[in-house]
């Protein structure tokens, strides 16, 4: 009875060492990635928030446990405090490029990490409507922005087969970003003549913050 337990135990020992072999990427390994993504920030106050992103990747594995990557990500974030009073809704399409890091949990899961720069372009529709005296105006603008930017991501992998692994992202971290940004200004009062300006500055931002993300991806091994 003793020596079939033996058996046993050498029989499971030997079964979690081969799934856990297989959960490691291999040198040499390229793939293709579709995500998608919902984000909550931290600092969230509220408001009918919604960021939501789609990104397509391109990666190769350099080792089992690192891998460089090229991503095209597309995302739309709107922001609206009681939609009569005050709305922003953001859209941005940028291309990164960065190395992604691998680790091993057990069985078939895994952790991994990504720090990414890239660039990327943004249109915002901002919007918001105040009183003066008892007379609402409003004012409504459209800021263009190009920029630069170093961002990181990360969550679990599992390794479902040779050909096949799913992702799921569990954070965002924004690190900095540089822009030049333009925008055309609208002041719409209820009685007068309509203003419109337009202004353009550089803009640069060193906030280092991490938000929640919760998304669900499909990686394809080519090879």
């Amino acid at each position: 009875m003793k020596s079939n337990i033996k058996l046993l135990y050498i029989f499971a020992i030997i079964l979690l060492a081969n799934t856990y072999t297989k959960a490691q990427f291999n040198a040499g390994e390229t793939f293709l990635q579709g995500s998608l993504n919902a984000n909550k920030s931290f600092n969230d106050v509220g408001f009918n928030n919604g960021r939501y992103s789609g990104s397509i990747d391109w990666g190769k594995y350099v080792s089992k446990n690192s891998a460089n990557i090229l991503s095209l990500t597309v995302s739309y974030e709107g922001v609206n405090f009681d939609s009569q009073v005050y709305k922003n809704n953001v859209f941005r399409v940028g291309l990164a490029k960065g190395h992604e890091y691998y680790k091993p949990i057990f069985g078939k899961f895994g952790m991994y990490g990504r720090i990414m720069g890239g660039v990327n372009y943004s249109n915002a529709a901002n919007g918001i409507n105040y009183g003066n005296g008892g007379v609402i105006k409003s004012n409504e603008s459209s800021d263009h922005t190009i920029g630069v930017n170093l961002f990181g991501n990360g969550g679990l992998m599992y390794r479902l087969s040779d050909k096949w692994a799913f992702s799921g992202q569990l954070f965002n971290l924004n690190v900095a970003s540089l822009g030049y940004n333009w925008k055309d200004e609208q002041r719409i009062p209820t009685q007068g003549a309509t203003a419109t300006s337009t202004k353009n500055q550089f803009s640069y931002n060193f906030s280092p913050n991490i938000s929640f993300s919760f998304g669900v991806g499909i990686r394809y091994i080519l090879k």
